[in-house]
C-alpha cells in the first residue's frame, strides 16, 4: 500500500509539472523582474497553473504519508521514477526533442532506482 502511495504521489507531481510547463507555454515567458504585479495576476489566475499547484498540494499530502511509513532511504530515489515519466510525457505532449545521452542517463538513473528498490 505504501508503494502504490508513493508512486501515486509522484504521478501528481508529474501531472503538476506537464500542467505548468502547458501554462507557461500559452502564456509566454514570464519575468519577475519586468510588471510583478502583472506577472503575479498572470500566474494566479492561469486555471492550468492553479490545477498544477493543486496536484502539487496532493502530492505533498500523500508524500507525507509515504514518509510516516517508509524509510526516506528508500523512498525518495523511487521518487525519481518522476524523471522517466516526465521525459516522455514531455516528448508525447510538448513534442520535446530528448538526446539518446539524455535517454541513457535517464535509464542508468533507474537501473539505480530498480536495484535500490531490490535492497
Amino acid at each position: 500500500m505504501s508503494l502504490a502511495l508513493l508512486f501515486t504521489s509522484v504521478v501528481f507531481s508529474v501531472t503538476g509539472q506537464l500542467l505548468l510547463k502547458y501554462a507557461t507555454t500559452k502564456t509566454g515567458e514570464l519575468h519577475l523582474t519586468k510588471n510583478t504585479f502583472n506577472t503575479l495576476i498572470k500566474i494566479f489566475t492561469n486555471k492550468f497553473i492553479i490545477l498544477g499547484l493543486t496536484s502539487y498540494v496532493i502530492s505533498a499530502m500523500l508524500w507525507l504519508i509515504v514518509l510516516s511509513r517508509l524509510d526516506l532511504s528508500f523512498a525518495y530515489p523511487l521518487a525519481s521514477s518522476s524523471y522517466i515519466l516526465i521525459a516522455i510525457t514531455s516528448k508525447v505532449f510538448f513534442k520535446e526533442k530528448i538526446s539518446k545521452l539524455r535517454w541513457l542517463s535517464i535509464i542508468i538513473i533507474m537501473l539505480g532506482v530498480v536495484l535500490l528498490s531490490n535492497s
